[in-house]
């Protein structure tokens, strides 16, 4: 390093530039108040094409950069700017004392400023929605060539509203125009202050002093009546230095120092990935001790499997051979049943029959009481080969193999009310269905055999002249629930659980019919091997409602 470089770098001439650097903007001011005195339409100039330049100088930064720039805040405030820049410089051309637009008086430069002042307004607001987000290029910059176009065409055609009348100042509609853009442009400070860790401070800090010297600018552009008054100077000096803040913050700063606007997020995401890489090689050294945890406890688990297959293949080989143990003790079972069945019925039968010839060939030779123990004989005999029956039919349910398919049970009841149709007919009973059966997954032979004993019951313990039988049904979760409800005889709460035990009658055996008592027993033991149950609800005199389960589909 050079003497020269020591010097350069020193404090005292850092001092020495950050002078200069203040000397400038000043001595640019001082000329500007002199070339106002000389040539007021000269200030004018120089002014408004010092904004045009910074203005489409934005634009050419921000376009240029848009395929690496990842704040698109900055690219929509240049497209806006281009069309700022384009509508300020038709207004140095109308300006008073131009020769360029004739015909036209004081107003046209005036409309023309309120319209790139709307322009700049509406851009500082909408840009802040684009911090985190991008959007169409090719699509806001055609809005914006329609909506400057018409905004042009409505000046020129006389169709905007007017903003200065010759000897009077200005409008109402031009001061209230400045007053609300101006409002506009401070307000859009407020996102720009909350998104300040997407921008350097430099950045921020320029483009709030932009914003409000532009601010106090259009302040002091409300109050001129002649456009080369004071009020008028004041307005453009503060333009010129709200431009500078703008040039300060975007152009310059684009040129000199491009990552501190279009790479910001670069050293954050930099120290970030740092970070992560640290948390990297944290969590890969934990996940490689865990993965060693991890495997001594998956090749002990393996052994213990291993010795669980094992057991499993044993148990399995165990189960299997219990299982045909059990099938064959059932097929044992069955003949022993078909054997008891037909040894002790066919006793009975005979006991029935002689009795009943007895009855029929020497009735004429006993006395009432001989013939009366022949009738309790032959009544015996007939309900003891029920009640082997009734056993026969409730130990096969056990023994069967189950046949569960879905089954339309409306089409069940259908049979089993046309089964029983000499007996509907015969008791004069009314038979409604409430709503038409759903399909379940059942044994469609053992469902029909609970229909008919409960359809027979509910018809034999029936002393109404009208006899009725309402059957139904309601879902309640994975079960349906089915309902038969008649009006007959009723039952005492107290024997509810005695209905359902084989044999049990709660009338005497001659009485209703007779029966053996295990008809109700044989529908519990059907509804317990569909995985439901059954319930009766009654009132004596009134009649009975018996309800049971069934799941949609069988385990």
């Amino acid at each position: 390093m050079t003497a020269f470089d020591d010097i350069y770098n020193s404090a005292v001439f850092e001092r020495i530039r950050k002078i200069n650097r203040a000397l400038f903007p000043a001595a640019a001011l001082i000329l500007l108040f002199f070339s106002s005195e000389y040539n007021y339409l000269l200030f004018h100039a120089i002014v408004e094409f010092f904004a045009i330049v910074v203005a489409w100088s934005i634009f050419v930064i921000t376009w240029n950069s848009r395929h690496v720039m990842d704040n698109a805040y900055f690219l929509f405030m240049g497209i806006g700017f281009l069309f700022i820049g384009a509508i300020d410089f038709l207004h140095v051309l109308a300006y008073k004392g131009m020769p360029i637009f004739k015909g036209y008086d004081a107003d046209l430069p005036t409309q023309l400023w309120i319209a790139w002042q709307i322009l700049l307004a509406f851009t500082f607001a909408a840009a802040p929605a684009y911090m985190k987000h991008q959007f169409d290029e090719k699509a806001v910059v055609t809005l914006y060539a329609i909506v400057c176009s018409f905004l042009v065409l409505f000046i020129f055609k006389g169709w905007f509203p007017h903003c200065f009348i010759e000897g009077a100042g200005l409008t109402p509609f031009k001061k209230i125009t400045e007053i609300l853009t101006s409002v506009v442009i401070l307000a859009s400070l407020i996102p720009l202050w909350r998104s300040s860790h997407l921008f350097s401070r430099k950045v921020i800090k320029m483009t709030t002093y932009g914003l409000l010297a532009a601010a106090g600018g259009k302040t002091a552009f409300i109050f001129y009546v002649d456009v080369y008054g004071l009020s008028n100077l004041i307005g453009h000096y503060l333009m010129v230095i709200s431009f500078f803040f703008i040039y300060k913050a975007i152009v310059e700063t684009g040129i000199s120092q491009p990552t501190d606007i279009l790479f910001r997020k670069l050293k954050s995401r930099e120290m970030e990935l740092e970070t992560a890489g640290r948390s990297l090689r944290a969590a890969t050294e934990e996940l490689e001790e865990i993965i060693d945890i991890r495997t001594r406890e998956l090749q002990a688990a393996n052994i213990q499997l291993s010795n669980e297959i094992c057991e499993h293949h044993e148990t399995e080989s165990l189960l299997k051979r219990r299982n045909e143990e059990l099938e064959a003790m059932y097929r044992r079972l069955d003949d022993f049943t078909r054997i008891i069945s037909h040894d002790l019925r066919e006793p009975l039968r005979g006991i029935y029959n002689y009795t009943r010839l007895m009855i029929k060939d020497f009735s004429d030779r006993l006395n009432p009481e001989g013939c009366s123990l022949l009738e309790d004989i032959a009544e015996l005999a007939g309900r003891q080969e029920e009640r082997i029956q009734a056993v026969i039919q409730y130990s096969r349910i056990d023994l069967a193999d189950p046949k569960p398919v879905d089954t339309d049970l409306s089409k069940v009841l259908e049979d089993v009310i046309e089964d029983l149709r000499f007996l509907i007919d015969d008791a004069c009973a009314e038979i409604r269905v409430v709503d038409t059966l759903p399909a379940v997954t059942c044994d469609r032979n053992l469902i029909s055999v609970v229909f008919t004993n409960l359809i027979n019951n509910a018809l034999k313990y029936n002393d109404k002249e009208k006899k009725r039988v309402e059957i139904g049904y309601q879902r309640k979760d994975h079960m349906v629930e089915l309902f038969c409800r008649d009006n007959g005889l009723g039952i005492d709460s107290e024997d509810y659980g005695l209905i359902f035990r084989m044999f049990t009658r709660v009338h005497e055996p001659h009485e209703y019919g007779g029966g053996s008592g295990s008809g109700l027993t044989i529908v519990k033991k059907i509804i317990e091997h569909h995985q439901g149950r059954i319930w009766v609800d009654s009132v004596p005199g009134q009649g009975s409602v018996f309800y049971f389960t069934l799941p949609d589909k069988m385990e």
